[in-house]
């Protein structure tokens, strides 16, 4: 799944700065600690 995201992330990247929102969102302390280690 977060493979997945990142992706999409990286797509919206290229023409905007949605990944950095999404980044960011990802690394709130209120995602899973699993996720966060992933990365």
């Amino acid at each position: 799944m977060l493979k997945f995201l990142a992706k999409v992330a990286e797509k919206y990247a290229k023409s905007t700065n949605t990944a950095c929102v999404v980044w960011s969102i990802f690394h709130q302390p209120k995602m899973p600690a699993s996720l966060v280690k992933k990365d």
